[in-house]
């Protein structure tokens, strides 16, 4: 199987660009799959406006679906950033209704599975030097935990009829 990333983006970029850069894998062989797999990660970087990012997660989810993939969306973590006021309170606050939200309406919108990387009791330390050396991005340590909470859903997949 093939893994492709795109990270560090907006989610409006990832939306606007998901066709484009998911095209070599919609032709041919490809769509032969027997399952094709994204995994959605909603960052912070536009957590700031909760009604958007919920929308594009949405839509999102809804275009890969059309498009023959299963889609396995996330809850998202904390940051104390202040890239984008990351710990604000609103952004805290639209953070968690983002979480409480995704994990409510996974399956209304369509996705396949829900990875609860933001539940997890390791990863709620956003001051946690080792799990976010920069306040915002994951380190490998915390990526590993992320893996090994989305890994199961993924599988999951796999074993399905």
């Amino acid at each position: 199987d093939k893994w492709i990333a795109r990270y560090g983006w907006s989610t409006s970029a990832m939306v606007f660009s998901a066709k484009d850069d998911l095209l070599p894998y919609n032709t041919g062989a490809e769509l032969r799959r027997t399952r094709r797999v994204l995994v959605f990660y909603e960052t912070t970087n536009e957590i700031y406006i909760f009604p958007y990012c919920k929308d594009s997660t949405a839509r999102f989810v809804g275009d890969r679906v059309r498009e023959g993939w299963s889609v396995v969306v996330t809850t998202v973590l904390p940051t104390v950033a202040t890239m984008a006021g990351g710990s604000q309170p609103s952004n805290v606050a639209n953070r968690i209704a983002y979480n409480d939200w995704i994990r409510a309406n996974w399956q209304a919108i369509g996705a396949s599975g829900l990875a609860d990387v933001g539940g997890d009791a390791r990863l709620q330390d956003a001051k946690d030097v080792t799990m976010y050396p920069d306040g915002s991005h994951p380190s490998d340590a915390a990526n590993a935990i992320m893996a090994e909470v989305t890994l199961p859903v993924v599988q999951a997949l796999y074993v399905q009829p």
